[in-house]
């Protein structure tokens, strides 16, 4: 059974790694699920969603790719999770990004 951990990032209005503190990877993790929550039942409006990247550079409101609102992405490999590196969709909207780490490369 593989040894999982849950962490929430917020405040994503500059680029964030998911090492960022408070919060860090775990060690021994190989792969983490990533849900963009949608902010709608709390600030009144929709959310477009985070952008990220996989290689280090960093992510801009108009650059990288898109973790829409209530979606969910997988990312596998130890390296990718030490790069991934996400900021929000849109200067005007605060999401937050619900990630479960795990040690098995299929997850949970």
């Amino acid at each position: 059974m593989p040894t999982t951990n849950h962490q929430q990032y917020k405040n994503l209005s500059t680029v964030k790694q998911l090492s960022t503190s408070p919060n860090s990877i775990p060690s021994g993790a190989f792969g983490a699920d990533i849900q963009c929550v949608h902010q709608l039942e709390i600030t009144g409006t929709a959310v477009s969603g985070v952008r990220y990247t996989l290689d280090g550079d960093d992510p801009t409101e108009d650059v990288g790719m898109l973790i829409a609102a209530n979606e969910t992405i997988h990312i596998n490999g130890s390296e990718l999770l030490r790069n991934m590196k996400f900021i929000r969709g849109s200067a005007s909207e605060d999401p937050r990004l619900e990630v479960t780490f795990y040690t098995n490369a299929f997850g949970p």
